[in-house]
């Protein structure tokens, strides 16, 4: 089966990141790529992938060439603006949507027509994947052509050291909207009140060592080796506003670490409060009490419960294996 993959964003980012790591290594699909990420092009087989920088008439004339010349079955529009294109795509071949983000990472004046616009191009499509029931719900035309196929992550040998208790990690993007700030202010409240507490930032953005921090907060900068950031954590922490299906929270049930994180858009399908880690309210008072209130006072046994349920619910819904299968399962059914 010939499948071209449409992404047209130009950073590396999740919807990037789901390429690399999830479609591209189904077995048994013969791949193509379209895409507008540079870094992509050069995490992608270099004969198959095809680098688009065009405007919209431009881009379509180019899809369309190459669903020509390699006798593409299905076309796969990767989130963003990709999606809009399937009015002009449908009668080609079989097209299927993927969807990263939710409604709010727009501008919140555009949001309403975004998302009709959003919705009417799903009417073009065959299926439509979300990576959240957050998501899905935001579906409101053909609705019997979606479906929600999570982002997973690999099956990790876990190598963990001593539990401390007083190790909190955040990997991402160091910005606003992803709550960067707040952490830093509450790590700082705790070094200040005594607390023995080390949180360390993994990522680049717009918060930088410039941000006024203690110095039990650390910038380890952007890194592409990972495990050794979730190995020496003894819990994940981000207080985000925004959020779809993170990988990073997914990577973290998969080493066994507990997850603290907000109420917002597909958050609380993966991390049940209590049960594999904690969700909080994006505010400052609440993240400090929950650490000094509810953190502090569980014992190695507590914290042992909690990481066995995070790998429980890792292998029951995020194992990437099985999410590869699912979407074979779907290419095979068009």
């Amino acid at each position: 089966m010939n499948i071209l993959i449409v992404s047209l964003t130009k950073f590396f980012g999740g919807g990037e990141t789901f390429i690399v790591s999830h479609l591209s290594k189904i077995q048994n699909q013969n791949f193509y790529y379209c895409v507008s990420s540079e870094k992509l092009v050069d995490k992608l087989d270099k004969v198959k992938c095809f680098y688009v920088d065009g405007n919209r008439k431009e881009n379509l004339a180019y899809i369309r060439k190459k669903i020509k010349d390699f006798n593409i079955d299905i076309i796969i529009l990767n989130g963003g603006r990709s999606l809009f294109y399937a009015n002009q795509l449908k009668k080609c071949c079989k097209v299927i949507g993927i969807r990263h983000t939710l409604n709010n990472y727009t501008k919140i004046y555009y949001r309403p027509l975004y998302l009709l616009l959003q919705n009417l191009s799903y009417l073009f499509m065959d299926k439509v994947v979300h990576v959240s029931k957050a998501s899905q719900n935001e579906q409101f035309f053909a609705r019997k052509k979606a479906l929600t196929i999570y982002n997973g992550s690999e099956p990790k040998k876990i190598t963990r050291g001593k539990y401390k208790k007083n190790n909190f990690v955040y990997i991402g993007r160091l910005t606003y909207d992803k709550g960067v700030n707040a952490l830093i202010n509450v790590f700082n409240k705790l070094k200040k009140n005594g607390y023995d507490y080390k949180l360390t930032l993994v990522g680049n953005g717009e918060i930088d060592e410039s941000y006024p921090h203690e110095a039990n907060v650390v910038f380890k900068g952007f890194q592409t080796e990972l495990e050794k950031y979730y190995l020496n954590a003894d819990y994940f922490i981000s207080l985000t506003s925004q959020e779809n299906c993170s990988l990073s929270v997914i990577d973290a049930l998969s080493y066994g670490i507990p997850v603290v994180t907000t109420p917002v858009g597909g958050n609380p399908e993966l991390v049940k409060d209590g049960y594999d880690g904690y969700i909080v309210k994006q505010n400052e008072e609440a993240v400090y009490n929950l650490i000094v209130g509810t953190i502090s006072k569980n014992t190695a046994k507590d914290y042992v419960k909690l990481s066995k349920n995070c790998l429980s619910h890792y292998e029951e819904n995020f194992n990437i294996v099985n999410q590869r299968d699912k979407y074979k399962e779907l290419f095979e059914s068009l």
